[in-house]
């Protein structure tokens, strides 16, 4: 566990005054904006530092020097490593997806509709990429650059999406209805995780077992697709104030997960739900069911950082 150093244990000090004091000169990168995204490739031999503005500055750990690769007209949007090579995948609000060949310094563009990008994301087997684009998430095809299919029933602005660690055509994104659960293929999700607030951010574990999710209450909802229940952080109390007038009565949230069935088809354990947890092809309500909360700082808390079993 992480802890403070006592005093006494400290050897001899050191003053930093700048990360020039850590690093050699020549890994000291300018970057025209504020950093929106850092990524590390899949063999950790290069780090990519996408700016919100201006070009992506990629460090080579092999050849020890700083790679700038092109900017996106109107502001960058998301950066994403291939997950077994050295290719790395940028977008941004100009709707331009760059593929990046590291090794072989090459790259290949594909034009989409202009819209506020949030998130690209590679597949488990780096077959195909997915691109959040305003209400729109576009899947396609690494090798052709083909779009293979569109989803489009969402409400609002993609936050997130994630892909499902071990299976190639499930995906989840975020918007601000919740968390959404698709097959590639089909129309709609063919589950739903709604707390009554907007989905943020979303993490898959890497057995597949848990998914995630961070709103805007601010609480985290982790819900386990073996189990019944899911469990719910709350974090600290929002900045935002309600206007005047009448107070809004407290939302609570709710969902759950049940035992999955042998046939189920969903590959999910999921429970019909009125609320919280839906599947399209169970449409009759049960009784909400209050998620348990978690307190912050506990052993319960430590499934969040993946690796849940």
């Amino acid at each position: 566990m992480p802890r403070l150093t006592n005093s006494d244990e400290l050897g001899e000090e050191i003053e930093i005054n700048s990360a020039a004091d850590l690093l050699p000169l020549n890994w000291n990168a300018d970057l025209a904006d504020y950093v929106l995204d850092l990524r590390w490739s899949a063999d950790g031999s290069h780090l990519a530092a996408l700016p919100s503005t201006g070009g992506l500055q990629l460090f080579d750990l092999i050849k020890n020097k700083i790679i700038e690769l092109p900017s996106h007209s109107g502001g960058n949007g998301s950066i994403a490593w291939h997950p077994r090579d050295c290719s790395l995948a940028s977008f941004g609000q100009d709707g331009i997806l760059r593929i990046h060949d590291i090794a072989a310094t090459t790259s290949r563009e594909l034009q989409l509709p202009r819209g506020w990008s949030e998130r690209c994301a590679w597949n488990a087997d780096g077959s195909l990429i997915a691109l959040a684009v305003g209400k729109t998430v576009h899947v396609i095809a690494t090798t052709t650059l083909e779009t293979i299919c569109t989803i489009t029933d969402h409400t609002s602005t993609v936050t997130d999406l994630v892909w499902h660690p071990k299976l190639r055509d499930q995906l989840a994104t975020a918007d601000n209805r919740g968390t959404h659960l698709w097959r590639l293929g089909e129309a709609k999700p063919f589950a739903r995780i709604d707390d009554g607030v907007a989905a943020q951010s979303l993490i898959w574990s890497p057995d597949g077992r848990w998914i995630v999710s961070g709103d805007q209450t601010p609480s985290v909802h982790l819900y386990d697709t073996k189990k019944r229940d899911p469990l719910f952080i709350q974090g600290s109390r929002p900045r935002s104030k309600p206007l005047p007038g009448k107070p809004a009565a407290p939302k609570t949230c709710h969902g759950s997960l049940s035992a999955a069935a042998p046939s189920s088809p969903s590959g999910l354990a999921l429970e019909k739900t009125a609320h919280a947890v839906q599947s399209p092809s169970n449409s009759s309500a049960t009784s909400r069911k209050s998620a348990p909360l978690i307190s912050p700082h506990t052993d319960s808390t430590s499934p969040a950082a993946g690796g849940m079993a």
